[in-house]
């Protein structure tokens, strides 16, 4: 008899950035315990989001039950043969392997690793043949007795300790390694993934100890709020604009289309179509940048309010005419208040509301482009928003 085991590899990045993908174990052909770890090849397929998945299957006889194996992925990109795979070590502080291990038993779940969570956290679309496209919500809380997903009112922007905010709850339903997850099908009101977009949401979370905390989502591609303001859980009758973005609901954004200043609303393939322009090429080398270092909210010198990435937008004509081949935008990332340099960052994944949001951040990125300038990022992992509780 024999115990079949699934290994699946999930990167969460363009399948093409990989080659002759292979999973590698400290078992030999025949499935036994080996200091010579084996190497079988996996194969391309795609998972439930859409996104690809490389898979084997491996057969260990049913005698070594109760053994724990090791094991990881290698790979190949181009130019560059042999890469290991596994990007995190293992939980030891004695040990700096980077590695998976399990131990077999009858009936095991699929092994799977997970290069990058795009697409597992947060709000995604569930890609799908026949029909609309749905949604899942996917949040990870480990020590979660109840999670319930929050759809907010958008002309709010906000709930309250009290529930003052929402307009419905919905059950999630916890899967493994501590993920809550809820989507299109488990409730009439998560509607297509399109019919979605837009809309404001938080979590509401039962800790451990019983007590009730409101979250937003940390994998979220925007926050609603664009001011100052914190209500710091009081109920709040105001307008999203004047909320502080990192209290504020999240929301369901396409990553797929862009909306202009016009309102008009671009597929992603398209917007970025002219994104280069022929004789003004990006600097390849580190010793030809010209690099100049911009803060968005600087350019409201002379304004009432600080600038924002439209007026950053303005100003890269001025950034060409000195010669410059390089911008360093300071954090963008959603930060606690307008007036601040960007290195409290609550979201990293969502970019500063009060500046513009993300489409005016692709907008900046292509207007430099298309003049040869190229634009880094600047993030700061080791500072937090110190009210930021909501991002916890």
């Amino acid at each position: 008899m024999t115990v079949n085991v699934h290994f699946r590899f999930r990167s969460g990045l363009p399948s093409t950035a990989f080659d002759n993908v292979r999973l590698c174990g400290s078992w030999d052909q025949r499935g036994r315990p080996s200091a010579d770890w084996t190497s079988v090849p996996m194969q391309r397929s795609e998972d439930e989001d859409g996104y690809d998945v490389f898979v084997a299957r491996v057969s260990f006889p049913d005698g070594e039950i109760g053994t724990n194996f090791r094991w990881g992925i290698e790979l190949d990109r181009p130019g560059v043969a042999d890469l290991w795979a596994i990007a995190a070590e293992l939980d030891d502080e004695a040990s700096s392997r980077r590695e998976c291990s399990f131990e077999l038993q009858p009936g095991m779940e699929p092994q799977t690793y997970y290069l990058t969570w795009i697409g597992r956290l947060g709000a995604n679309r569930i890609e799908r043949r026949n029909g609309a496209d749905g949604i899942r919500y996917s949040v990870w809380a480990p020590n979660a007795r109840e999670v319930l997903l929050v759809l907010a009112d958008p002309a709010i922007g906000y709930v309250a300790d009290d529930g003052t905010g929402a307009l419905g709850t919905i059950g999630m339903r916890r899967t493994v390694d501590g993920f809550w997850t809820v989507e299109t099908g488990d409730d009439h009101r998560l509607s297509d993934f399109d019919g979605m977009v837009g809309t404001p949401y938080m979590y509401r979370i039962t800790k451990d100890d019983g007590s009730l905390a409101y979250r937003t989502d940390i994998w979220s591609l925007m926050q609603i709020g664009a001011g100052d303001f914190d209500p710091d859980g009081a109920a709040y009758h105001g307008s999203p604009a004047g909320l502080d973005g990192p209290q504020s609901c999240s929301v369901v954004c396409d990553p797929k289309r862009v909306v202009l200043p016009s309102g008009r609303v671009l597929a992603a393939e398209a917007f970025w179509a002219d994104e280069f322009v022929a004789g003004r090429n990006l600097p390849d080398r580190l010793e030809d940048l010209v690099i100049y270092e911009l803060h968005v909210g600087a350019l409201g010198f002379g304004k009432p309010a600080p600038g924002t990435l439209d007026d950053a937008i303005a100003f890269v004509a001025h950034l060409s005419a000195l010669g410059v081949n390089a911008v360093e935008l300071l954090p963008i990332a959603e930060f606690e208040t307008r007036a601040n340099w960007g290195y409290g960052t609550s979201h990293f994944f969502a970019a500063d509301q009060g500046a513009g949001g993300t489409d005016r951040l692709k907008l900046f990125v292509k207007a430099c482009h298309q003049q040869g300038i190229a634009v880094i990022l600047d993030v700061c992992y080791n500072h937090f928003d110190p009210d930021g509780e909501r991002a916890q």
